[in-house]
């Protein structure tokens, strides 16, 4: 392990309500993946009915020595569509919902108003 390294695994902090075990593995997790993928540094959060863990590893960004903080904000870009897609399409597998049921048939309570550009087709 080399001087960036050890500095790097250094910054690591967590926060969890999961037992000392599972909070350990988290952390080394998201210390693997920051190395293996070149991050300058990262921020994870897992949620489960068994507990709530937030972990930072690295830096807070290329060039800078401070620890990212678990309350920085990330650019995520587009990445929320990918996510999106492949969530839904995970719950149709699961079978909790179909790729032809609404919005409003999700979300009864909301009033959702479908706006399109004139001359478009609904998707």
């Amino acid at each position: 392990m080399n001087l960036t390294s050890r500095r790097l695994a250094s910054a690591a902090s967590s926060t969890s309500t999961f037992p000392a075990a599972p909070a350990a593995r988290f952390q080394k997790a998201l210390d693997d993946t920051r190395a293996q993928a070149g991050f300058p540094g990262a921020i994870a959060e897992v949620i489960s009915p068994d507990g709530t863990w937030i972990g930072t590893a690295g830096t807070a960004g290329p060039g800078s020595s401070a620890p990212p903080t678990q309350t920085d904000r990330a650019r995520i870009g587009s990445l929320t569509k990918t996510m999106t897609a492949t969530v839904l399409l995970q719950l149709v597998q699961e079978h909790k919902l179909s790729l032809d049921d609404t919005i409003g048939s999700m979300f009864r309570a909301c009033r959702i108003a479908t706006r399109r550009p004139c001359g478009s087709s609904p998707i």
